[in-house]
């Protein structure tokens, strides 16, 4: 890739946001043209840090090898759940809720992925898991 020179009239401290905008046309130029997994390690060999949006096997395993640094999960099934069993509830008992219910996002990282691998093998078995994984 062609570098353009940094104009003379630009200040010393406009070479980092140079250097940085460079990097990000590398990024998209291989984003644009290589599958998810190798897009991924261009862009921590660039050293760009990974976050992710899922509880996807991927994101997992790419948190549990630190090739990932986080990700975090809406958790759409606790979402959907609880509703219908508030309304169970306070139809057949009118019980109500004492407080608002958080039911997410929740940040997995280091401290929690092995948790979240277990849970996500327990509900689409192990071989479904290893089959979505692409590191």
């Amino acid at each position: 890739m062609k570098r353009c020179s940094r104009p003379t009239f630009a200040p010393a401290y406009a070479e980092g946001e140079f250097q940085a905008a460079e990097k990000l046309v590398q990024a998209a130029s291989m984003i644009s043209a290589q599958p998810i997994a190798l897009q991924l390690c261009f862009l921590q060999n660039k050293g760009l840090t990974i976050v992710k949006v899922d509880d996807s096997p991927n994101s997992l395993e790419g948190i549990k090898d630190r090739k990932v640094l986080a990700s975090h999960s809406q958790r759409f099934w606790f979402q959907g759940y609880l509703p219908m069993e508030m309304l169970y509830f306070y139809k057949k008992m009118k019980i109500c809720p004492l407080d608002d219910i958080i039911t997410g996002p929740i940040v997995i990282n280091q401290s929690n992925v092995d948790n979240w691998i277990k849970n996500v093998k327990g509900i689409i078995g192990e071989e479904a898991y290893k089959k979505q994984i692409t590191w």
